[in-house]
């Protein structure tokens, strides 16, 4: 099971555009420094993939509304204020979120 896990993200990994991992591993670095705190080892994963789908969803004109924006800004507002930050920096990859 475990080497199976590994191909998937050995898989995935090989997929994602090398700039896109870069930039996921910034981000992290700024969350980390900005919450104070250790992250899981999975948001690596799950940040990269995020942005892969963001910004294909880009280019491909599709506009996703944040259906829990109230719910994100209000429980996890410092996340978020990262987010926002973030995206200052890399306004093409989440220019659809911070509207």
């Amino acid at each position: 099971m475990k080497q199976t896990n590994t191909n998937k993200l050995v898989t995935l990994l090989a997929e994602i555009p090398h700039e896109q991992i870069a930039v996921a591993t910034e981000i992290i670095s700024f969350a980390k420094v900005s919450l104070g705190k250790t992250l899981s080892d999975s948001i690596f994963i799950t940040l990269t993939d995020h942005i892969n789908h963001a910004i294909e969803r880009h280019q491909n004109g599709l506009a996703l509304k944040n259906a829990l924006l109230w719910e994100i800004k209000r429980f996890y507002n410092h996340e978020f204020l990262i987010g926002k930050e973030v995206s200052k920096h890399y306004p093409p990859t989440t220019q659809y979120y911070t509207q």
